[in-house]
């Protein structure tokens, strides 16, 4: 019905979804590509616009039975979405690149991982805050992690979040450009190789939940603290070493 839209509903394996242009607009729920099952494939190259009164989801994955798992690899889509609460790429997938992910919403998150050993690489993510309704916060969060993956070489801008590590042991966050703090949650993430400049109090949230995280080789810069200064721990057997400032232009 016209509450709820899914531009391109599928449940196969071994597909291609490439070069579509798809537009959704709907009252209630917008959905661009909507996978569902066990299914394996691959969504490159499409154009999806998603608008919404409530919830838009660019590319969705949904997986019912946890028995099952998707394999998608999602790839040059450019997905750009507005509603109150909007997610660019919901994914139970391994490989999410070279992606152009642009939100206006009160909550937004570019990109899901629900996936182990997910590559989230070279995606470009914007995040843009809408006008506050009544009783909503605004928040958001460039790429929310729940299972271990790599994010790596993506430019992020964001009004909440830029990376937020909620589950997931071993995940490595590296190489990110980004202008939006970190929140990490879980166990033994490594930070390494990103450069955040933010006008948040710091850089890098170790949360009391974490654990072994480690925050290396990273250019930090956030409201008057930089380098290692720039990371708030509250984890347990957190290193935190050899963080630079941004360097400073001399004219």
């Amino acid at each position: 019905g016209k509450n709820f839209v899914d531009g391109i509903l599928i449940s196969d394996s071994n597909f291609t979804i490439s070069t579509n242009v798809i537009t959704v607009s709907t009252s209630n729920t917008a959905e661009g590509i909507h996978i569902m099952g066990s299914s394996n494939g691959d969504v490159t190259d499409n154009d999806v616009d998603v608008r919404a009164n409530v919830t838009v989801f660019g590319m969705n994955t949904t997986v019912i039975n946890p028995d099952f798992r998707c394999n998608i690899t999602f790839s040059f889509n450019v997905i750009y979405g507005e509603a109150v609460y909007a997610v660019g790429i919901n994914d139970d997938s391994e490989t999410i690149d070279n992606n152009k992910v642009t939100l206006k919403a009160n909550q937004a998150v570019g990109v899901i991982v629900n996936s182990e050993n997910a590559q989230v690489t070279e995606n470009t993510i914007k995040l843009i805050a809408a006008e506050s309704q009544a009783g909503q916060d605004n928040d958001a969060v460039g790429v929310q992690v729940n299972a271990k993956s790599v994010i790596s070489s993506n430019d992020i801008d964001s009004f909440g979040k830029s990376i937020s590590v909620d589950n997931g042991e071993g995940t490595l966050v590296s190489n990110n450009n980004a202008n939006a703090a970190m929140s990490i949650s879980a166990t033994s993430t490594k930070i390494t190789g990103n450069e955040i400049t933010t006008v948040d109090e710091k850089a890098v949230y170790v949360l009391d939940t974490s654990t072994g995280t480690v925050i290396d080789d990273n250019v930090l810069t956030a409201n008057g603290v930089n380098g290692n200064d720039a990371v708030s721990n509250a984890g347990t057997g957190t290193e935190v070493k050899n963080n630079k400032a941004k360097p400073q232009l001399i004219s």
